[in-house]
C-alpha cells in the first residue's frame, strides 16, 4: 500500500489542483524538473452512466491506463499532467470506454484551453515562439493551426466591399494579389499569384459584384482589363498619389540630368522637390529661388509639378479638367520633353485618372496592408501561402468585436462620513467586496467565438448558418436585400451557392 501523503502534502495538492482548474482533475503528486511541471493526477468522480448508450446502467471496472496530455504554462513553464484514466465496461450495451474528460481534447492530447490559446496565438505570432512558450513541438503547433485555418475557411464570411481596392505584393518572388476594403479598412482576400485567368475566375465568383462602387487600382493594365468585364456596374479609380507619383519621377529625370551637369551646385534636392509649396521652410524655399537663378530648368519643373498636385484638389470634374488642359500648355512651353510620358499615361486612362476628383477613395490602404504582408513573410520564412494568408485574412480581415466601456466599482461611491464607528467592533470602515468579473458568452461574429467552437468541435455549416442569421437580419430568405449590421454594409444573394463557390476558388 503506497504511503499516504501528510495534511501538509494534501494541501499542497489540493492547491495545485486548485491552480489547475481542470473540472473534476486532482493532483495526486507533482514534480519540477528542468523548468518542466508534470503533475500526476485522477478524476475525482465516477461516471454516472455510459456515455455511449446513454444508460445509467451498472458499469464493471476494466482496467485503467495512464495518459498524458498538455495544458497551458503555469508560472511560465510548461504543463504536462499524466492522468491515470480509469476504463469501464457497460453491462447494458457490453461496451467498454474510457472516463470522460471534460477538459481534454482527445485528438491533441491538450486541454482544450490550450488547443484554443495555441490558434488563436498562431495568428499573430510564429510558430516556433509559440513552441518555445508552451514547450511543444513546431510541428504540433503548425497541425493545430492549420486545422484552424480550414476551419475558418469554412465558416469565414466577408461582406462584398462597396469600395475595393486592388493591387499586387510580391513574396518570395512571386506577385500575389491583394484585395481590401478601403471603406471600412479591412483585408478582403490574397490571391496566390496575379495571373489573368486567377483574377478573372475570382471576380466572376464573388458574390454581390452588382454592388461594388469603385474599384481603385494603380496604372496596372491587367488589373483593368479583367476588372472591367467581370465588374462592369463599378468606376474604376486610378489612387491619386500614384498619379503625382509620376510627376515626381519625371521631377526626378531633370534632377539627375541637371545634378550631372553642375556638381557642387545643388544639395539637398530630393527632400526639396518632392515636398509641397506649402510645406517648405523659409532657407527651403530661398533654395528654390536661388534654383531660379543658377538652374531655371530645375525650378520650372518643381512649379509644374506643383501647378500638377493642384489639378487634383479641385472640387470637380470639370474643374479638374480645365486645370489640367491649361497646365498641358504650360509644359508644351516650357519642358515639351520633361513630362511627354505621364501626359501619354493619362491620355490613355482618361476617364480611370478623372475619378479620383469625385470620389475620395484612395489605394493607401492597400499599400500599409502590402507593408503588413511584407512583415509577416519576413517573421514566419516558411511560411505557406495559405498558412501567411489565413494569417492575415482573420487578423485584418475579420470584424473585431467593439470594446466596452468598463463599469465604474462604485455606482455613486462609498460614503465613509456616514459610518458609525460603534456599530463596528474593530472602528474602521466596512470594506465593500471586490466584484468579481464575469465570464460572457463572445459574440458569434469574432475570431475568439469561431475558435471556441472549433476546439468544442461544433458542426461548422450549421454554425456559419446560425451566424448569417445572426448577422443578417433579412427579411425573406430568397431575395436580393441590402441590411446593416453593427455600423457594416452586408450583401447577400439569394443564389447560397455563390458563396460557397467563392470561398471555395478562393481558397
Amino acid at each position: 500500500m503506497p504511503p499516504q501523503p501528510s495534511n501538509a502534502g494534501v494541501a499542497v495538492f489540493q492547491h495545485f489542483t486548485a491552480r489547475l482548474n481542470l473540472q473534476n482533475v486532482q493532483v495526486i503528486d507533482y514534480l519540477n524538473r528542468g523548468g518542466r511541471w508534470l503533475f500526476d493526477a485522477v478524476m475525482g468522480t465516477l461516471p454516472q452512466g455510459c456515455p455511449r448508450c446513454g444508460q445509467e446502467t451498472p458499469l464493471h471496472r476494466y482496467g485503467s491506463k495512464k495518459q498524458y496530455f498538455d495544458d497551458r504554462p503555469l508560472d511560465g513553464q510548461p504543463v504536462r499532467v499524466r492522468l491515470l484514466r480509469r476504463r469501464y465496461k457497460c453491462l447494458g450495451c457490453r461496451k467498454p470506454f474510457y472516463e470522460p474528460v471534460p477538459d481534454l481534447d482527445d485528438r491533441w492530447r491538450a486541454t482544450r484551453r490550450l488547443v484554443r490559446e495555441i490558434a488563436l496565438g498562431s495568428l499573430r505570432y510564429p510558430f516556433t515562439h509559440l513552441a518555445s512558450i508552451y514547450g511543444l513541438h513546431e510541428k504540433t503547433i503548425r497541425r493545430i493551426a492549420h486545422t484552424f485555418y480550414k476551419s475558418l475557411n469554412a465558416v469565414g464570411y466577408f461582406p462584398t466591399p462597396r469600395w475595393m481596392g486592388i493591387d499586387d505584393v510580391y513574396l518570395k518572388k512571386l506577385p500575389r494579389t491583394v484585395l481590401t476594403n478601403l471603406r471600412d479598412r479591412k483585408l478582403y482576400d490574397m490571391l496566390p499569384d496575379t495571373r489573368p485567368e486567377t483574377i478573372r475566375q475570382f471576380l466572376e465568383g464573388m458574390p454581390g459584384t452588382e454592388f461594388i462602387e469603385i474599384v481603385c487600382m494603380d496604372f496596372s493594365t491587367l488589373f483593368r482589363k479583367q476588372v472591367r468585364p467581370c465588374v462592369p456596374d463599378a468606376q474604376i479609380v486610378v489612387d491619386k498619389y500614384h498619379i503625382i507619383q509620376r510627376a515626381i519621377e519625371a521631377v526626378d529625370q531633370i534632377r539627375r540630368r541637371v545634378k550631372k551637369r553642375k556638381k557642387g551646385v545643388i544639395r539637398d534636392d530630393t527632400r526639396i522637390l518632392r515636398k509641397r509649396r506649402v510645406r517648405l521652410t523659409s532657407s527651403e524655399k530661398a533654395v528654390i529661388e536661388r534654383w531660379a537663378k543658377d538652374v531655371p530648368e530645375l525650378a520650372t519643373a518643381y512649379r509644374l509639378k506643383e501647378q500638377f498636385c493642384d489639378i487634383w484638389d479641385a472640387s470637380d470634374d470639370a474643374t479638374a479638367r480645365a486645370r489640367y488642359e491649361h497646365w498641358k500648355v504650360q509644359v508644351a512651353t516650357d519642358l515639351p520633353k520633361a513630362f511627354r510620358r505621364l501626359i501619354n499615361t493619362i491620355s490613355k486612362w482618361d476617364q480611370e485618372v478623372f475619378h479620383c476628383v469625385n470620389w475620395t477613395a484612395t489605394n493607401g490602404y492597400t499599400e500599409r496592408m502590402n507593408g503588413i504582408i511584407k512583415e509577416y513573410n519576413r517573421r514566419g520564412r516558411r511560411l505557406a501561402f495559405h498558412a501567411l494568408r489565413a494569417k492575415l485574412l482573420y487578423q485584418y480581415g475579420y470584424s473585431q468585436p467593439a470594446q466596452k466601456a468598463r463599469k465604474p466599482r462604485w455606482e455613486d461611491g462609498p460614503n465613509y462620513n456616514d459610518y458609525d464607528d460603534t456599530e463596528s467592533e474593530c472602528g474602521s470602515p466596512p470594506t465593500a467586496p471586490r466584484p468579481t468579473a464575469k465570464a460572457l458568452p463572445y459574440p458569434k461574429n469574432t475570431i475568439k467565438a469561431l475558435a471556441a467552437s472549433y476546439v468544442m468541435g461544433h458542426e461548422f455549416e450549421g454554425w456559419l448558418r446560425d451566424i448569417q442569421k445572426h448577422t443578417l437580419n433579412t427579411e425573406e430568405p430568397g431575395e436580393e436585400c441590402e441590411v446593416q449590421s453593427d455600423s457594416e454594409e452586408y450583401t447577400r444573394l439569394s443564389d447560397v451557392s455563390a458563396h460557397s463557390k467563392h470561398n471555395t476558388m478562393s481558397r
